[in-house]
């Protein structure tokens, strides 16, 4: 396609964009690659055995933005996204990801990649407070 190079900026915030950075440098490199199996083996290599239930959190996550069909740029847009139910359903794979999960690491990375969900339900909070 003619693309001469990328730029990414990374941050050290990879509970939240950990798997989006993963696959952008798997993708950059080898536009050829099938996402979803990508996103597999990251979870795989992330999460040992609780990997199917982050797998289904991350497809849940993208099946819910990208069905948005709206963008605005940051978290402005989220109320309009996600909801109680997204984040109970969310927790409920956390919860079966940390019990399926065989080492103090994989329950480790799990928990740190639960904290984007804890942040959205008290931002929810917060706006339905302050609406």
């Amino acid at each position: 396609m003619g693309c001469g190079g990328t730029y990414v900026q990374w941050d050290k915030n990879w509970s939240v964009t950990g798997p989006s950075d993963y696959l952008e440098a798997k993708l950059n490199w080898d536009t050829g690659l099938d996402w979803k199996k990508t996103l597999k083996k990251y979870c795989a290599h992330a999460f040992g055995k609780g990997a199917p239930f982050m797998e289904k959190y991350y497809l849940l996550l993208v099946e819910k933005q990208h069905g948005a069909g709206l963008e605005a740029g940051s978290y402005h847009s989220f109320y309009l996204i996600y909801d109680q139910v997204f984040i109970q359903d969310a927790q409920a794979l956390f919860d079966s990801a940390a019990r399926a999960a065989d080492t103090e690491k994989n329950k480790t990375l799990i928990a740190y990649s639960r904290e984007p969900v804890e942040m959205l339900e008290i931002y929810l909070a917060y706006r339905r407070a302050f609406t």
